[in-house]
């Protein structure tokens, strides 16, 4: 597979709102005869993040998709994404699906786009995190070709997240723009030993008396992840990730 991703974020207003842009491009190429598959994309989505703008393409033509809750599958597609999420940092509770036919030795690009936004994303939370799950590219057999980029317009993040199932990388590059900057990770057919990238905002936005109230009753809510995305064609097991290390 080949996939080239991106997230553009816009924190110029970063008290208030957060802005996420996904573009993502997955190029599955089947050596095999005809196939005709179930994508499952799972999103965990929290408020407003993903509306109406979200799009999904094949080959450059739009294609029809549904958006289900994970517990509204069928018992064997859900016991296979289970198991995947038993394995996962994160737990994913919406997913696009959508069918598709695989060419006999061609190559298929599917696209996912949307345009999302979350307000006051550091109000009721220490942490703020957008991160993206490799564990489909872990899944394919071979090498993979994959680049994914976080492009911040606005405040920059306070560090950045990677981990990996065998041992601590730190493969992101960070490259500063106007205005901003540009976390990337990219793997040129190789193998794929990373399970998670993304990057975090820390703080807590809450006055004196909100902060309280928040704490008599809940305690301090920490750890939100609010974006991971996917691609699942099929089942397979994998050891849990032992290895996690946020980078200031």
């Amino acid at each position: 597979t080949n996939s080239p991703l991106v997230f553009n974020i816009d924190s110029t207003d970063f008290l208030n709102t957060i802005g996420i842009n996904f573009d993502g491009n997955y190029s599955i190429f089947n050596p095999d005869n005809l196939m005709n598959v179930t994508l499952y994309a799972p999103f965990r989505l929290d408020s407003e993040l993903i509306n109406s703008s979200c799009d999904v393409q094949v080959n450059g033509t739009p294609i029809s998709f549904e958006l289900i809750d994970i517990n509204q599958l069928e018992d064997n597609v859900s016991e296979m994404i289970m198991d995947y999420l038993s394995n996962s940092f994160l737990f994913l509770s919406n997913l696009i699906v959508c069918n598709l036919t695989l060419a006999e030795n061609k190559t298929t690009i599917i696209r996912y786009r949307f345009n999302g936004s979350m307000q006051n994303p550091l109000y009721t939370a220490d942490e703020f995190s957008i991160t993206y799950d490799l564990g489909t590219a872990k899944a394919w057999q071979g090498n993979i070709t994959e680049k994914v980029e976080f492009v911040v317009n606005g405040k920059i993040p306070n560090s950045y997240r990677e981990s990996s199932n065998y041992s601590l990388e730190d493969r992101c590059q960070i490259t500063n723009i106007n205005n901003g900057r540009v976390y990337t990770w990219e793997w040129d057919d190789e193998n794929i030993n990373t399970q998670l990238v993304g990057i975090i905002y820390r703080g807590r936005l809450l006055r004196t008396w909100a902060w309280w109230v928040v704490v008599l009753i809940g305690g301090s809510i920490a750890g939100i992840n609010v974006l991971v995305v996917v691609l699942i064609l099929r089942r397979r097991k994998r050891k849990k990730s032992h290895s996690i290390k946020n980078y200031p």
